[in-house]
């Protein structure tokens, strides 16, 4: 269980942000991300925060309906702490919404990173998700 947010569109990455597609993820070394070469095609969009040539945080769509686009954040355990987390999140919202869709994001009460990265946007609490066991 735990928030849900609209990410407004005012969010923009305050750091440079690269999009990895199927043409050009051979460029990009993945360690940490293998599974992304296999699911490339279907997490579009796909951003990254890249280091040399390395990717060291990826925000990609992991719900994707007709309106809107949930938000699937990953950034690797040394690379936490420096802002990647919300600058690959805002820049993975301003290319759902060049989509026309709305860039969602949620998280859970116990994952307080991922809700300092929704701070840090400015994101708008929109509702809470819950599971039934």
């Amino acid at each position: 269980m735990g928030p849900c947010f609209i990410i407004p569109g005012e969010a923009t990455p305050k750091m440079q942000v690269v999009s990895i597609t199927r043409e050009n993820i051979e460029e990009f070394l993945l360690d940490g991300f293998e599974w992304l070469t296999l699911e490339i095609d279907y997490v579009q969009p796909c951003i990254a925060l890249v280091c040399e040539t390395r990717a060291v945080s990826i925000c990609r769509s992991v719900r994707i309906t007709s309106k809107a686009h949930e938000a699937g954040l990953e950034t690797l355990n040394p690379f936490r702490g420096r802002g990647y987390a919300a600058a690959v999140v805002a820049g993975w919202a301003m290319e759902v919404r060049k989509l026309g869709s709305i860039p969602l994001y949620s998280t859970s009460w116990e994952n307080l990173a991922s809700q300092k990265v929704a701070r840090k946007l400015a994101l708008s609490l929109y509702g809470v998700n819950f599971i039934i066991i």
